[in-house]
């Protein structure tokens, strides 16, 4: 990840969405789009980075199964992400389940908003990770990304019930 080219969305994660790509594609996520979660931060305050989302060439929505197909035809296919502010109205919404919930306001406690940021990683649906992505400190060569899923690191110590 240490190189200047931002990396291209890793399209095997729509098939296998908690293969090895699951954490490529929430680094795709954070690379695209930290200014907007900066931003976001700025704005609306302490939120997660929540997607990806796909559609069509009419910006319809479309569950991955449709991405897969469309781009096995050569579609366009598109992504988005969206800013999500934890005291918004749409949060509880948005994260319908208490844990993954639980788990982001507690990431939300911990990162700094200046070279982090908190993707909540799904597909069609399904909350996969909690992660919170950043750029280290002090690197000794390319800026060096760093990706945590605390979903897992959480629910497998216990946190939070």
């Amino acid at each position: 990840m240490g190189n200047s080219q931002k990396p291209q969305f890793p399209w095997n994660f729509l098939s296998d969405p908690e293969g090895p790509d699951a954490e490529l594609a929430a680094v795709w996520i954070f690379v695209h789009l930290q200014g907007r979660a900066y931003r976001g931060f700025i704005e609306g305050g302490p939120g997660v980075l929540i997607g990806p989302f796909f559609s069509d060439a009419d910006d319809a929505p479309i569950t991955s199964d449709e991405a897969i197909r469309m781009r096995a035809g050569g579609a366009q296919v598109g992504i988005s992400v969206m800013y999500l502010p934890a005291r918004s109205d749409e949060f509880s919404q948005m994260v319908p389940v208490e844990s993954v919930r639980d788990t982001i306001f507690l990431a939300l406690s911990r990162y700094d908003p200046e070279r982090e940021c908190v993707v909540l990683l799904r597909h069609d649906g399904t909350a996969l990770s909690v992660n919170v992505i950043g750029v280290e400190e002090k690197s000794a060569g390319p800026r060096a990304i760093y990706c945590r899923d605390l979903l897992g690191e959480w629910s497998s110590a216990g946190l939070p019930n």
